[in-house]
């Protein structure tokens, strides 16, 4: 597929070092298509030792490839909100680098957004143990900041090794993979029959109209499975 970001990579697209696979999320949340962690996979396998992963947007549901990468950029803009509404993003808590993109609009605004958002990471916890998360300012159209910014990132990948955190997070990724598997795995099993998806689909209106409790009902489900029909919870 051709999506619009790739269009806009005019040198990066051209460059025989480099691919690009613009892979739509379609209804799958998190930010992430469904299978970018194969993905990933087969570039590594193909010899790319980096592999650089772009969400579909900013926001609470954005933060399921915190648990895919290394490294978590935030990329944010001036005047993007003061360090209260910064403190209220669950993705700040997760974000190992912030770069303030596009600097050049207004350097005063930069500033003060570089200043708000180190502030309102001294109330949240560090994203990796004995890290302070750096904010950058920069500017992609006139290549300023750039530099500081991968060099941040050498920082951390190299403090990610002395410390041994890069081990528990690459662990840490393969259990949440398992994990998406066994979920997505679980969900296809309710879909496989008639039978089943009448019964998922009768639990899900009993759930919303109050009839039955979450847990009662996700028992009966799992019960179907295992045993081919649901135990009375009443």
């Amino acid at each position: 597929s051709i999506l619009g970001d790739k269009t806009r990579m005019e040198l990066l697209a051209r460059n025989p070092a480099a691919f690009i696979r613009p892979s739509p999320s379609q209804t799958h949340l998190g930010g992430v298509a469904r299978r970018t962690r194969e993905v990933v996979s087969l570039c590594e396998a193909a010899g790319f030792d980096l592999v650089l992963i772009e969400t579909v947007g900013v926001g609470q549901s954005e933060t399921m490839v915190a648990g895919m990468v290394d490294c978590f950029a935030l990329l944010q803009l001036p005047n993007a909100g003061d360090d209260l509404q910064a403190i209220k993003k669950g993705i700040m808590e997760i974000a190992d680098l912030i770069a303030i993109n596009k600097a050049e609009i207004d350097p005063i605004a930069t500033n003060l957004a570089v200043a708000q958002f180190k502030s309102a990471l001294h109330l949240l916890h560090p994203s990796a143990p004995g890290w302070t998360t750096p904010v950058v300012p920069c500017s992609a159209l006139r290549k300023q900041g750039v530099e500081e910014f991968w060099s941040q990132v050498i920082a951390f990948e190299q403090h990610l090794n002395s410390s041994g955190e890069l081990v528990h997070r690459r662990q840490r990724q393969a259990v949440d993979w398992f994990w998406s598997i066994v979920n997505a795995g679980l969900r296809a099993l309710l879909e496989q029959d008639d039978r089943r998806r009448t019964a998922l689909a009768t639990a899900l209106q009993q759930v919303e109209k109050g009839l039955v409790s979450p847990g009662a009902a996700a028992h009966d489900l799992l019960m179907l499975l295992s045993h081919g029909k649901p135990n009375d919870c009443s």
